[in-house]
């Protein structure tokens, strides 16, 4: 059972990572900022043992029926198609779905680093014993099941096959691979976002299932970015500053390029989050973070991490808040009793879990 004293240091060490991410002296904080944040990580998971996770509130709404005022905002249409009590059953066991265990999609086109992203988050590097098979071709038509290899990490995540070309309406392809009964659905893109990846957002929405915008693959990109500069210095470049430029341009351009299309597209403004899968599986298993003399440069370096911790925390927040609430609003009642002024003194709390 978690401690009291033990969620206060992780929130401390949250403040110190959201620091390091946002204040110049980012450089310095972020990589003990990063490792801080694996401690975080792990006292957050302690919130999520099986017995205090309940019911996914889509499941709960799909076996009433569909019959919920939740659908009556304006800004939650209802689904075009509602599954029914025995469509969410047949995804279930299909999917070996297990009652308190968050269930993750992870949904994207051929190559765009799927297998290599769910082997992250399981704390796997490609290649490691049962790490998921990585390639640039889809091997499969179906979703492949991935539970996490630590016991302690209530977390199954799901490869689901790209529609390819929309052939079949957005609902159609969102209701026949099951996305309606995930907790969670990291839309995924390596080249660029596609119509198929907004039909998923927009079919997201209508279930209010959260959904994370994510591009993979970002050292490659941002050495891609840098080759095409110019050098500031003539003949003798200054790496470290033709990488920082490198990186704040792929940073802009992508999330400006997201952000048009979901205007476009008439969709809400949701964060893009920009991650690599090296730096990613250097925060989840520290034991998977490559000795310095091992690293080519830039890679695998805990200070090159762009979203990886952002993401990791908006994960966790989303399905403790949507799924175990009265174990959060009962710590947070505790912490209260020790620290009446906690709202003030620990901002990054309430920004995770507002009261």
């Amino acid at each position: 059972m978690l401690s009291v004293l033990a969620l206060v240091k992780c929130f401390g060490s949250l403040g110190f990572i959201l620091a390091g991410a946002l204040t110049p002296a980012g450089p310095f904080l972020l990589p003990v900022g990063a490792s801080l944040g694996t401690e975080c990580v792990r006292e957050l998971w302690k919130f999520a043992q099986p017995e205090n996770i309940g019911e996914n509130p889509v499941h709960s709404w799909i076996k009433q029926g569909g019959h919920s005022d939740s659908w009556s905002s304006p800004s939650w249409p209802k689904p075009i198609i509602a599954p029914t009590p025995e469509d969410l059953k047949a995804i279930k066991t299909r999917l070996e779905f297990q009652d308190g265990m968050f269930h993750m999609a992870v949904v994207g086109t051929a190559g765009s680093g799927k297998s290599s992203l769910i082997n992250a988050f399981r704390g796997l590097r490609n290649g490691d014993a049962g790490a998921a098979p990585t390639g640039t071709v889809e091997t499969t038509m179906n979703i492949t099941r991935y539970p996490d290899p630590d016991p302690d990490k209530p977390y199954v995540w799901y490869d689901v096959p790209g529609a390819g070309t929309l052939n079949t309406p957005g609902e159609r392809y969102f209701h026949d691979q099951g996305l309606y009964a995930f907790d969670g659905i990291i839309v995924l893109f390596d080249i660029r976002f596609t119509q198929i990846d907004v039909e998923i957002l927009r079919n997201s929405a209508r279930f209010n299932i959260p959904t994370y915008i994510v591009r993979s693959k970002s050292l490659q990109h941002i050495r891609n970015v840098m080759g095409d500069m110019p050098c500031d210095g003539g003949s003798k470049c200054n790496e470290a500053r033709q990488w920082k430029k490198a990186r704040t341009k792929y940073v802009e351009d992508t999330r400006k390029n997201v952000k048009q299309i979901l205007a476009r597209a008439e969709l809400k403004e949701q964060r893009c989050y920009l991650v690599d899968k090296d730096v990613l599986v250097g925060l989840i298993n520290p034991q998977k973070h490559m000795p310095q003399e091992d690293r080519t440069q830039k890679d695998d370096s805990l200070e090159n991490a762009i979203d990886e911790i952002p993401l990791i925390v908006d994960l966790l927040r989303n399905n403790l808040v949507s799924r175990a609430r009265p174990l959060v609003q009962k710590y947070l009642d505790e912490i209260s009793s020790y620290f009446p002024d906690w709202q003030v003194a620990m901002p990054e709390l309430r920004d995770v879990f507002p009261r």
